[in-house]
Protein backbone atom coordinates (compact mmCIF):
# COMPACT_ATOMS: atom_id res chain seq x y z
CA UNK A 1 0.00 0.00 0.00
CA UNK A 2 2.79 2.22 0.83
CA UNK A 3 4.14 1.98 -2.56
CA UNK A 4 1.29 3.63 -4.36
CA UNK A 5 1.54 6.72 -2.31
CA UNK A 6 5.01 8.19 -4.04
CA UNK A 7 3.52 7.17 -7.63
CA UNK A 8 0.40 9.60 -6.54
CA UNK A 9 2.51 11.79 -5.50
CA UNK A 10 4.46 11.82 -8.68
CA UNK A 11 1.17 11.58 -11.17
CA UNK A 12 -0.04 14.98 -9.15
CA UNK A 13 3.28 16.82 -9.25
CA UNK A 14 3.37 16.14 -13.02
CA UNK A 15 -0.14 17.43 -13.48
CA UNK A 16 0.79 20.73 -11.58
CA UNK A 17 3.84 20.79 -13.72
CA UNK A 18 1.61 20.47 -16.53
CA UNK A 19 -1.11 23.13 -15.43
CA UNK A 20 1.32 25.98 -14.93
CA UNK A 21 2.83 25.36 -18.41
CA UNK A 22 -0.45 25.47 -20.06
CA UNK A 23 -1.51 29.07 -18.36
CA UNK A 24 1.82 30.65 -19.03
CA UNK A 25 1.08 29.36 -22.57
CA UNK A 26 -1.94 30.92 -22.75
CA UNK A 27 -0.75 34.57 -20.90
CA UNK A 28 0.66 37.57 -23.21
CA UNK A 29 3.21 40.31 -22.24
CA UNK A 30 1.96 43.89 -22.38
CA UNK A 31 4.99 46.00 -23.30
CA UNK A 32 5.34 49.83 -23.71
CA UNK A 33 7.52 53.23 -22.75
CA UNK A 34 6.21 55.87 -20.45
CA UNK A 35 7.88 58.89 -21.21
CA UNK A 36 7.67 62.82 -20.48
CA UNK A 37 7.90 63.85 -24.25
CA UNK A 38 10.55 62.14 -25.47
CA UNK A 39 12.14 61.89 -22.37
CA UNK A 40 11.99 58.75 -20.33
CA UNK A 41 10.23 58.53 -16.88
CA UNK A 42 12.18 55.37 -15.03
CA UNK A 43 10.65 54.38 -11.77
CA UNK A 44 7.19 54.85 -12.85
CA UNK A 45 4.85 51.74 -11.44
CA UNK A 46 2.31 50.69 -14.33
CA UNK A 47 -0.22 48.99 -13.80
CA UNK A 48 -2.69 47.10 -16.49
CA UNK A 49 -6.29 47.41 -15.91
CA UNK A 50 -9.45 45.51 -17.19
CA UNK A 51 -12.35 47.91 -17.49
CA UNK A 52 -15.44 48.17 -15.06
CA UNK A 53 -18.60 47.10 -16.21
CA UNK A 54 -20.40 50.07 -14.63
CA UNK A 55 -19.05 53.91 -14.43
CA UNK A 56 -15.56 54.26 -12.80
CA UNK A 57 -15.76 50.86 -10.49
CA UNK A 58 -15.61 47.43 -10.88
CA UNK A 59 -12.12 47.63 -12.69
CA UNK A 60 -9.59 44.57 -11.74
CA UNK A 61 -5.92 44.54 -11.76
CA UNK A 62 -4.26 42.60 -14.50
CA UNK A 63 -0.46 43.00 -13.59
CA UNK A 64 2.13 45.54 -13.30
CA UNK A 65 5.61 46.23 -13.34
CA UNK A 66 7.97 49.36 -12.66
CA UNK A 67 9.92 51.20 -15.21
CA UNK A 68 13.86 50.93 -15.99
CA UNK A 69 15.57 53.77 -16.13
CA UNK A 70 14.85 54.32 -20.18
CA UNK A 71 11.38 54.08 -19.56
CA UNK A 72 10.71 50.88 -20.25
CA UNK A 73 7.56 48.17 -18.55
CA UNK A 74 6.96 44.70 -19.10
CA UNK A 75 3.68 43.23 -17.29
CA UNK A 76 3.01 39.78 -18.18
CA UNK A 77 -0.86 38.87 -17.87
CA UNK A 78 -4.02 36.04 -18.88
CA UNK A 79 -5.60 38.13 -21.43
CA UNK A 80 -9.67 38.43 -20.43
CA UNK A 81 -11.79 35.87 -21.93
CA UNK A 82 -14.02 38.74 -23.31
CA UNK A 83 -12.98 39.75 -26.74
CA UNK A 84 -15.01 43.24 -26.30
CA UNK A 85 -13.18 43.98 -22.64
CA UNK A 86 -11.32 47.20 -22.49
CA UNK A 87 -7.94 47.35 -21.17
CA UNK A 88 -6.16 50.64 -20.14
CA UNK A 89 -2.69 51.29 -18.26
CA UNK A 90 -1.67 54.05 -15.58
CA UNK A 91 1.72 55.02 -14.95
CA UNK A 92 2.19 56.50 -11.68
CA UNK A 93 5.89 58.57 -11.74
CA UNK A 94 8.20 58.78 -8.73
CA UNK A 95 6.45 62.59 -8.27
CA UNK A 96 2.64 61.86 -7.82
CA UNK A 97 2.07 65.01 -9.64
CA UNK A 98 2.58 62.41 -12.48
CA UNK A 99 0.19 60.14 -13.79
CA UNK A 100 -0.40 59.53 -16.87
CA UNK A 101 -2.38 56.82 -18.77
CA UNK A 102 -3.60 55.17 -22.12
CA UNK A 103 -5.93 52.73 -23.54
CA UNK A 104 -5.76 49.44 -25.19
CA UNK A 105 -9.12 49.45 -26.39
CA UNK A 106 -11.15 46.42 -27.74
CA UNK A 107 -11.01 43.91 -29.76
CA UNK A 108 -7.28 45.27 -30.86
CA UNK A 109 -4.97 45.72 -28.60
CA UNK A 110 -1.55 46.44 -28.86
CA UNK A 111 1.35 44.87 -27.31
CA UNK A 112 4.04 47.82 -27.77
CA UNK A 113 2.46 51.15 -26.24
CA UNK A 114 3.47 54.88 -25.40
CA UNK A 115 2.15 56.50 -22.32
CA UNK A 116 2.93 59.67 -22.72
CA UNK A 117 0.92 63.50 -21.84
CA UNK A 118 -0.75 62.91 -25.44
CA UNK A 119 -2.14 59.30 -24.75
CA UNK A 120 -3.45 61.09 -21.34
CA UNK A 121 -5.32 63.51 -22.51
CA UNK A 122 -6.70 61.39 -25.24
CA UNK A 123 -7.69 59.09 -22.02
CA UNK A 124 -9.31 61.88 -20.33
CA UNK A 125 -11.25 63.13 -23.24
CA UNK A 126 -12.32 60.13 -24.34
CA UNK A 127 -13.82 58.48 -21.07
CA UNK A 128 -13.91 61.46 -19.83
CA UNK A 129 -17.90 59.83 -19.07
CA UNK A 130 -16.62 56.92 -17.69
CA UNK A 131 -13.80 57.76 -15.92
CA UNK A 132 -13.87 58.54 -11.76
CA UNK A 133 -10.63 59.02 -9.78
CA UNK A 134 -8.67 57.15 -12.31
CA UNK A 135 -10.95 53.83 -12.61
CA UNK A 136 -12.43 53.56 -15.67
CA UNK A 137 -15.79 51.12 -16.14
CA UNK A 138 -19.00 51.48 -18.33
CA UNK A 139 -21.58 49.25 -20.28
CA UNK A 140 -21.30 48.14 -23.77
CA UNK A 141 -21.13 49.75 -26.18
CA UNK A 142 -20.69 52.71 -24.73
CA UNK A 143 -17.12 52.08 -23.50
CA UNK A 144 -16.03 50.32 -26.68
CA UNK A 145 -16.57 52.96 -28.30
CA UNK A 146 -15.27 55.65 -26.64
CA UNK A 147 -11.70 53.68 -26.84
CA UNK A 148 -12.26 53.76 -30.59
CA UNK A 149 -12.31 57.11 -30.23
CA UNK A 150 -9.69 57.51 -28.03
CA UNK A 151 -7.20 55.88 -30.92
CA UNK A 152 -8.68 58.76 -33.46
CA UNK A 153 -6.95 61.61 -31.06
CA UNK A 154 -3.66 59.44 -30.57
CA UNK A 155 -1.54 56.47 -31.86
CA UNK A 156 -1.48 54.16 -29.18
CA UNK A 157 1.70 52.82 -30.18
CA UNK A 158 3.66 56.01 -30.54
CA UNK A 159 2.33 58.07 -28.38
CA UNK A 160 1.45 60.88 -31.05
CA UNK A 161 -1.37 62.52 -32.78
CA UNK A 162 -3.46 60.04 -34.05
CA UNK A 163 -4.50 59.63 -37.84
CA UNK A 164 -7.73 60.83 -37.86
CA UNK A 165 -7.17 64.17 -35.83
CA UNK A 166 -4.13 64.57 -37.98
CA UNK A 167 -4.95 64.59 -41.32
CA UNK A 168 -7.67 66.25 -43.42
CA UNK A 169 -10.73 67.39 -42.59
CA UNK A 170 -8.74 67.81 -39.19
CA UNK A 171 -5.57 68.46 -38.78
CA UNK A 172 -4.41 72.21 -39.95
CA UNK A 173 -7.51 73.02 -41.14
CA UNK A 174 -9.20 73.37 -37.31
CA UNK A 175 -7.97 74.12 -34.53
CA UNK A 176 -8.18 70.83 -33.06
CA UNK A 177 -5.40 69.31 -33.46
CA UNK A 178 -3.52 72.35 -31.70
CA UNK A 179 -6.38 72.48 -29.22
CA UNK A 180 -4.91 69.07 -28.25
CA UNK A 181 -1.01 69.47 -28.18
CA UNK A 182 -1.63 72.38 -26.10
CA UNK A 183 -3.60 70.24 -23.68
CA UNK A 184 -0.68 67.99 -23.75
CA UNK A 185 1.94 70.73 -23.22
CA UNK A 186 0.00 71.66 -19.93
CA UNK A 187 0.56 67.99 -18.82
CA UNK A 188 4.72 68.25 -19.47
CA UNK A 189 5.32 70.88 -16.76
CA UNK A 190 4.13 68.07 -13.86
CA UNK A 191 6.94 66.15 -14.58
CA UNK A 192 9.29 68.96 -14.72
CA UNK A 193 8.86 71.67 -12.08
CA UNK A 194 6.76 70.89 -8.90
CA UNK A 195 5.84 74.35 -8.23
CA UNK A 196 4.69 74.43 -12.10
CA UNK A 197 2.10 71.40 -10.81
CA UNK A 198 0.46 73.19 -8.18
CA UNK A 199 0.31 76.17 -10.24
CA UNK A 200 -1.39 74.15 -12.64
CA UNK A 201 -3.61 72.30 -10.57
CA UNK A 202 -4.82 75.35 -8.91
CA UNK A 203 -6.10 76.29 -12.30
CA UNK A 204 -7.08 72.67 -13.05
CA UNK A 205 -9.80 72.89 -10.28
CA UNK A 206 -13.12 72.47 -11.30
CA UNK A 207 -16.00 74.80 -9.50
CA UNK A 208 -16.64 74.34 -5.88
CA UNK A 209 -14.93 71.12 -6.52
CA UNK A 210 -11.83 69.53 -4.67
CA UNK A 211 -7.64 70.32 -6.57
CA UNK A 212 -6.69 67.72 -8.52
CA UNK A 213 -3.49 66.38 -7.29
CA UNK A 214 -2.04 64.56 -10.65
CA UNK A 215 -2.14 65.24 -14.68
CA UNK A 216 -4.46 62.72 -15.39
CA UNK A 217 -7.58 64.21 -12.52
CA UNK A 218 -6.26 67.70 -14.20
CA UNK A 219 -6.99 66.78 -17.93
CA UNK A 220 -10.62 64.87 -16.50
CA UNK A 221 -11.54 68.03 -14.89
CA UNK A 222 -10.37 69.92 -18.35
CA UNK A 223 -12.59 68.05 -20.14
CA UNK A 224 -15.53 68.08 -18.02
CA UNK A 225 -15.25 71.79 -17.13
CA UNK A 226 -13.92 72.91 -20.55
CA UNK A 227 -15.05 76.21 -20.65
CA UNK A 228 -13.67 76.97 -16.99
CA UNK A 229 -9.96 79.16 -16.80
CA UNK A 230 -9.51 79.27 -20.49
CA UNK A 231 -7.59 82.02 -20.45
CA UNK A 232 -5.60 81.18 -17.43
CA UNK A 233 -4.93 77.48 -18.83
CA UNK A 234 -3.72 78.70 -22.25
CA UNK A 235 -0.89 80.39 -20.64
CA UNK A 236 -0.23 77.50 -18.88
CA UNK A 237 -0.31 75.82 -21.91
CA UNK A 238 3.12 77.79 -23.39
CA UNK A 239 5.41 77.23 -20.17
CA UNK A 240 6.29 74.08 -21.68
CA UNK A 241 5.51 73.28 -25.08
CA UNK A 242 7.01 70.91 -26.73
CA UNK A 243 3.67 69.25 -28.56
CA UNK A 244 3.25 71.45 -32.12
CA UNK A 245 1.94 72.60 -33.62
CA UNK A 246 -0.73 74.71 -30.86
CA UNK A 247 -2.24 77.64 -29.72
CA UNK A 248 -1.27 80.70 -29.81
CA UNK A 249 -4.40 82.54 -28.35
CA UNK A 250 -6.62 81.60 -25.76
CA UNK A 251 -9.66 79.44 -26.72
CA UNK A 252 -13.43 80.07 -25.87
CA UNK A 253 -13.08 76.40 -24.71
CA UNK A 254 -10.83 73.46 -24.65
CA UNK A 255 -13.68 70.72 -25.66
CA UNK A 256 -12.53 68.57 -28.58
CA UNK A 257 -14.49 68.61 -31.64
CA UNK A 258 -13.35 65.78 -34.54
CA UNK A 259 -15.08 66.28 -38.60
CA UNK A 260 -15.46 63.13 -40.45
CA UNK A 261 -16.77 63.11 -43.88
CA UNK A 262 -18.08 60.42 -46.21
CA UNK A 263 -17.43 60.77 -50.01
CA UNK A 264 -19.72 61.99 -52.48
CA UNK A 265 -22.94 60.63 -52.32
CA UNK A 266 -22.18 59.34 -49.32
CA UNK A 267 -23.23 62.44 -47.90
CA UNK A 268 -25.05 65.15 -49.28
CA UNK A 269 -26.44 67.90 -46.88
CA UNK A 270 -27.44 65.94 -43.97
CA UNK A 271 -30.18 66.93 -41.52
CA UNK A 272 -30.72 64.44 -39.36
CA UNK A 273 -28.37 61.91 -37.50
CA UNK A 274 -29.66 58.86 -34.86
CA UNK A 275 -27.53 56.03 -33.15
CA UNK A 276 -28.63 52.49 -33.54
CA UNK A 277 -28.37 50.59 -29.61
CA UNK A 278 -28.54 47.07 -31.46
CA UNK A 279 -25.43 47.85 -33.73
CA UNK A 280 -22.14 48.92 -31.69
CA UNK A 281 -20.60 51.88 -33.49
CA UNK A 282 -23.89 51.94 -35.89
CA UNK A 283 -24.58 55.89 -36.95
CA UNK A 284 -27.58 56.68 -39.78
CA UNK A 285 -27.63 59.97 -41.19
CA UNK A 286 -30.90 60.98 -43.24
CA UNK A 287 -30.59 63.99 -45.27
CA UNK A 288 -33.89 63.77 -47.06
CA UNK A 289 -36.56 63.20 -44.40
CA UNK A 290 -37.50 65.38 -41.44
CA UNK A 291 -39.20 63.53 -38.02
CA UNK A 292 -41.97 65.92 -36.30
CA UNK A 293 -42.19 64.81 -32.78
CA UNK A 294 -44.50 66.82 -30.45
CA UNK A 295 -42.35 66.94 -27.65
CA UNK A 296 -42.65 70.83 -27.43
CA UNK A 297 -40.75 73.49 -27.96
CA UNK A 298 -37.51 75.38 -26.53
CA UNK A 299 -37.89 78.54 -25.61
CA UNK A 300 -35.44 81.31 -26.26
CA UNK A 301 -32.57 81.33 -23.35
CA UNK A 302 -30.44 83.97 -22.76
CA UNK A 303 -26.74 82.65 -23.29
CA UNK A 304 -25.39 79.95 -24.45
CA UNK A 305 -23.79 81.38 -27.72
CA UNK A 306 -27.12 80.70 -30.14
CA UNK A 307 -27.88 82.65 -32.40
CA UNK A 308 -29.83 80.27 -35.08
CA UNK A 309 -30.92 77.51 -32.99
CA UNK A 310 -32.28 74.36 -34.96
CA UNK A 311 -31.26 70.73 -33.92
CA UNK A 312 -31.99 69.67 -30.12
CA UNK A 313 -31.35 66.82 -27.97
CA UNK A 314 -31.14 65.18 -24.34
CA UNK A 315 -28.73 63.76 -22.34
CA UNK A 316 -28.30 60.76 -19.51
CA UNK A 317 -28.17 63.88 -17.49
CA UNK A 318 -31.53 65.56 -18.98
CA UNK A 319 -29.17 68.51 -19.81
CA UNK A 320 -30.47 69.76 -23.66
CA UNK A 321 -27.79 70.37 -26.06
CA UNK A 322 -28.27 72.55 -28.87
CA UNK A 323 -27.15 73.10 -32.48
CA UNK A 324 -26.52 76.59 -33.32
CA UNK A 325 -27.26 76.67 -37.23
CA UNK A 326 -26.26 80.66 -36.90
CA UNK A 327 -22.90 79.96 -35.71
CA UNK A 328 -20.18 77.66 -34.80
CA UNK A 329 -21.27 76.54 -31.85
CA UNK A 330 -22.63 73.86 -29.78
CA UNK A 331 -25.11 75.14 -26.59
CA UNK A 332 -25.82 72.86 -23.32
CA UNK A 333 -28.71 74.05 -21.12
CA UNK A 334 -29.12 72.76 -17.49
CA UNK A 335 -32.01 70.75 -17.84
CA UNK A 336 -33.69 71.45 -14.43
CA UNK A 337 -32.56 75.70 -14.98
CA UNK A 338 -32.50 76.12 -18.47
CA UNK A 339 -29.82 77.91 -18.14
CA UNK A 340 -26.33 77.67 -19.94
CA UNK A 341 -23.27 75.18 -18.74
CA UNK A 342 -20.93 76.92 -20.75
CA UNK A 343 -21.70 80.40 -20.91
CA UNK A 344 -20.77 80.94 -24.29
CA UNK A 345 -21.31 77.75 -25.96
CA UNK A 346 -19.44 75.22 -27.24
CA UNK A 347 -17.51 76.71 -30.31
CA UNK A 348 -15.51 75.01 -33.12
CA UNK A 349 -14.54 75.80 -36.14
CA UNK A 350 -14.96 72.67 -37.86
CA UNK A 351 -18.79 73.17 -37.06
CA UNK A 352 -20.59 74.63 -40.10
CA UNK A 353 -24.39 75.67 -40.39
CA UNK A 354 -24.98 73.02 -37.47
CA UNK A 355 -28.96 71.20 -38.33
CA UNK A 356 -29.09 68.22 -35.75
CA UNK A 357 -27.46 67.73 -32.69
CA UNK A 358 -27.54 63.89 -31.25
CA UNK A 359 -25.67 61.85 -27.96
CA UNK A 360 -24.17 58.66 -28.04
CA UNK A 361 -23.88 56.00 -25.53
CA UNK A 362 -20.11 57.29 -25.03
CA UNK A 363 -21.00 60.62 -24.26
CA UNK A 364 -19.72 62.05 -27.35
CA UNK A 365 -22.17 65.14 -28.92
CA UNK A 366 -22.31 64.74 -32.67
CA UNK A 367 -23.91 67.83 -35.13
CA UNK A 368 -24.67 67.55 -38.52
CA UNK A 369 -22.66 70.05 -41.11
CA UNK A 370 -24.83 71.76 -43.95
CA UNK A 371 -21.86 74.08 -45.09
CA UNK A 372 -19.75 75.47 -47.10
CA UNK A 373 -19.84 73.60 -50.27
CA UNK A 374 -16.97 70.58 -50.52
CA UNK A 375 -14.97 69.84 -53.14
CA UNK A 376 -14.50 66.05 -53.32
CA UNK A 377 -11.83 66.06 -56.69
CA UNK A 378 -11.54 68.01 -59.76
CA UNK A 379 -14.53 67.03 -61.49
CA UNK A 380 -17.35 66.95 -58.46
CA UNK A 381 -18.39 69.24 -55.43
CA UNK A 382 -21.02 68.82 -52.69
CA UNK A 383 -23.03 71.68 -52.72
CA UNK A 384 -24.48 70.98 -49.36
CA UNK A 385 -21.57 69.88 -47.43
CA UNK A 386 -21.26 66.59 -46.23
CA UNK A 387 -19.21 66.51 -42.62
CA UNK A 388 -20.19 65.15 -39.20
CA UNK A 389 -18.65 66.63 -36.19
CA UNK A 390 -18.04 65.12 -32.47
CA UNK A 391 -17.58 66.38 -29.21
CA UNK A 392 -15.95 64.43 -27.39
CA UNK A 393 -16.94 63.21 -24.13
CA UNK A 394 -18.66 66.33 -23.63
CA UNK A 395 -21.88 64.70 -22.59
CA UNK A 396 -23.78 62.27 -20.60
CA UNK A 397 -24.00 59.08 -22.21
CA UNK A 398 -27.98 57.61 -23.25
CA UNK A 399 -28.57 54.79 -23.07
CA UNK A 400 -31.26 54.55 -25.60
CA UNK A 401 -30.22 57.46 -28.03
CA UNK A 402 -33.01 59.19 -29.80
CA UNK A 403 -33.44 61.50 -32.59
CA UNK A 404 -34.33 64.86 -32.03
CA UNK A 405 -35.89 66.30 -35.21
CA UNK A 406 -34.26 69.53 -36.81
CA UNK A 407 -36.06 72.66 -36.10
CA UNK A 408 -36.81 75.38 -38.72
CA UNK A 409 -34.46 78.57 -37.70
CA UNK A 410 -36.75 81.77 -37.52
CA UNK A 411 -35.91 84.58 -39.97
Amino acid sequence: MCSGKPALTIAAYLWLIMMAVSARAEQTVQQGRVLSHTSPIGGSHVTLFLAGGEQGTGESVLGSDTTNRHGFFRIPYTPPADPNAVLYLIADGPSAAVRFATVLGAPRYFENVTINERTTVATAYAMAQFIVDGRIGGRSPGLQNAAGTFRDLVDPVTGRVGAVLGSPPNGLQTSTMRTFNSLANMLVGCARSPKYAKAFFRLATPPGGPAPDNALQAAVNIAHYSWWNNSLLFYASLVYSPCRPVLWSAPETWALAIRYVGSFPEFDGPEAVAFDPDVPQGVVVDDAWVFDIDTGTLADPAGGGMSIPWGIAVDGNDDVWVADFGGQRLAQLDGASGRPVAPEGYPSDALERSTVVAIDSSGNVWLCNNGPMTEMDAAQTNPCGDGLVVFIGLAAPVETPLLGPPQQPSE
